[in-house]
């Protein structure tokens, strides 16, 4: 019945997570699902938590213990289930090929999300180009990076390119 009751929990919560990739820059659909992802964040840790308590010490394991995370278990089946109802009666509706909102750690590159909200937030004022300044900083950081790590290689190359050019003036 728990594990059941988990399963429901992860299969919504993941629902609830890709519709939220098409979370609107908007404060009133904002404030309408802050108070029910507030809940869902609080009652999930609660029920890390108690499932962490009940898998690191097996012996403490006793039927009220069990009703315990059962009932938290209920009071976080629930919230997310709210906060999905929310997220609908928002019209809050999922960006196609999406899994994670853009600033969530399931993104794949932290500074495309950032650039996709700012990209968001500028289109309501209606210039959308500025945020190509986070996109050239991304692209020079990642050249940066790579020839940081390929200085060493730099060097070996110029040292074999001396000794050819010594070599060379040899013969």
């Amino acid at each position: 019945l728990l594990l059941t009751k988990l399963d429901q929990i992860c299969t919504e919560s993941s629902q609830a997570c890709t519709v939220l990739t098409g979370l609107p820059i908007d404060a009133q659909v904002m404030i309408e699902i802050t108070e029910a992802s507030t809940e869902w964040r609080d009652g999930a840790a609660a029920l890390f938590d108690a499932v962490k308590t009940l898998l690191l010490s097996p012996e403490d394991v006793t039927e009220a213990a069990m009703k315990d995370v059962e009932s938290l278990a209920d009071d976080t089946l629930r919230s997310v289930v709210q906060l999905s109802s929310a997220l609908r009666s928002a019209k809050v509706v999922a960006e196609e090929g999406k899994k994670a909102h853009s600033l969530s750690p399931e993104a794949e590159d932290a500074w495309t999300g950032v650039a996709a909200v700012v990209r968001k937030v500028r289109i309501i004022d209606g210039d959308e180009e500025d945020v190509n300044y986070i996109l050239r900083a991304n692209t020079v950081e990642k050249k940066l990076a790579e020839a940081i790590d390929s200085e060493s290689k730099l060097e070996v190359a110029k040292n074999k390119v001396t000794r050819l050019e010594k070599s060379l003036v040899s013969r």
